[in-house]
């Protein structure tokens, strides 16, 4: 579980991240994606600020994929692009 931070989880471009069963609990964003494709399966975001936050460049292909997850009390739940099934 990633609880209380500033971030729980980040990337860069460049990197990759892929997240699968995890908790993030009253972050003020839980998933930082700064210009990478994350792939986010079976995990649950409760009162964050934010839960995910897309930075993308122009031109950029950054996403979230999101698979089975649950947002519960967020400020926003996605800020930026997301593709789900």
């Amino acid at each position: 579980s990633l609880v209380r931070n500033a971030v729980g989880a980040s990337v860069l471009f460049g990197w990759s991240l892929s997240i699968e069963r995890s908790v993030f609990l009253r972050n003020k964003v839980g998933v930082l994606d700064g210009g990478s494709a994350v792939p986010i399966s079976k995990s649950l975001f409760v009162k964050n600020r934010t839960a995910i936050r897309v930075d993308t460049e122009p031109d950029s292909a950054a996403c979230v994929d999101l698979h089975k997850v649950v947002f519960v009390k967020n400020g926003v739940k996605v800020d930026g692009p997301a593709s789900a099934p």
